[in-house]
């Protein structure tokens, strides 16, 4: 019974990372369509890192978040929360 219970366990945590991956890649690709393109940096800078339990989607780049969420010298042009947004919704359908 305990061996039962050690493989379900195991079977179960592959399936949680294998469909956390498919989700941080499906977030990953839509903010890489959207984020504006000036020399293609930030697009490539955006990352998956997978954990047991979560996934983390996000660029290491500092101006990231001035791209995001702008600056008082440079409006907003969001495209990670526009992806997010659009991965929430084609869950939300299925």
């Amino acid at each position: 019974m305990k061996q039962w219970k050690n493989n379900l366990m195991r079977y179960t945590e592959k399936g949680i990372q294998k469909e956390l991956s498919k989700i941080g890649k499906e977030i990953q690709a839509e903010s890489q369509r959207l984020v504006p393109v000036v020399s293609g940096k930030l697009s490539e800078s955006i990352t998956i890192v997978l954990e047991k339990d979560r996934v983390s989607v996000g660029s290491g780049l500092e101006y990231a978040m001035m791209v995001e969420f702008g600056t008082r010298f440079q409006p907003p042009q969001p495209y990670f929360r526009p992806a997010l947004q659009i991965i929430i919704n084609r869950y939300n359908k299925r």
